[in-house]
């Protein structure tokens, strides 16, 4: 089984999500094996426990759908921001150097 341990990132961020999917979708398949391997009782909660992962996991993918426009949205509108915090500097100086 492998296990991954997600770095520290900003909320939304799209590789964070990728790899709690990825994270999910491995102890999904660990699970598969171990319900496969086990008697009847644990081999029914470690197969519900699966497909659960991969519920939950395949959720997070469809949420990347959302999560990188709004990263690029985000991007754009800091950039435009940005040269309107320098537009207005230059207006200002333009008043203070010519009043």
């Amino acid at each position: 089984m492998t296990v991954t341990v997600l770095p520290s990132s900003e909320p939304g961020d799209a590789s964070a999500v990728g790899k709690l999917a990825g994270t999910l979708l491995s102890v999904a398949v660990a699970g598969m094996a171990e319900a496969g391997a086990s008697g009847a009782g644990g081999g029914a909660v470690a197969a519900g426990i699966a497909e659960a992962l991969i519920t939950t996991a395949a959720g997070l993918l469809i949420a990347l759908s959302a999560v990188i426009p709004q990263s690029i949205f985000n991007r754009w509108s800091d950039e435009i921001e940005l040269e309107i915090q320098e537009a207005n500097s230059e207006i200002v100086e333009f008043i203070l150097t010519h009043h």
